[in-house]
């Protein structure tokens, strides 16, 4: 009963602070993220031009995890972020960061293997796990 009642307890002193003070914790994520999808915002940094925001679309829907870790990267280091707006995209983020556009530079999580694979080689920017990102090109019309 004791345990019961302690993590009650527990549970009530958390939704307390985030529904209180919440907004006030910050957490370091850079301390607790791991390194290869450091060296993959990296990648994504170096391949493309600062002056125009990056836009990301999410193809292949198991890649999220991997999308969510890079927009966050890409931001806390300062980057112009434009995430296309699907299914996925608009559970995980929040609707003004969302876009309609579909510009032909854009950069495409997908699965290394299956059916959100683009279909030409050549084009991958970044590896991370077994998730690609792949800059589409002007014929690319899969989506």
């Amino acid at each position: 009963m004791d345990r019961v009642r302690g993590r009650r307890d527990l549970a009530c002193a958390v939704v307390s602070i985030a529904v209180s003070g919440g907004s006030e914790v910050t957490v370091n994520a850079r301390s607790s993220a791991d390194p290869p999808l450091h060296r993959l915002v990296d990648q994504i940094l170096t391949s493309s031009p600062r002056a125009q925001p990056l836009e990301l679309e999410l193809r292949s829907e198991s890649a999220w995890p991997a999308f969510a870790g890079a927009v966050l990267e890409l931001e806390q280091r300062g980057a112009e972020v434009e995430i296309e707006r699907s299914p996925v995209t608009a559970l995980l983020f929040q609707p003004d960061s969302l876009t309609e556009a579909r510009r032909p530079s854009r950069l495409v999580f997908v699965e290394a293997t299956g059916a959100g694979r683009a279909s030409q080689a050549g084009r991958v920017v970044a590896r991370y796990r077994r998730w690609l990102v792949e800059r589409a090109g002007d014929d690319d019309q899969a989506g």
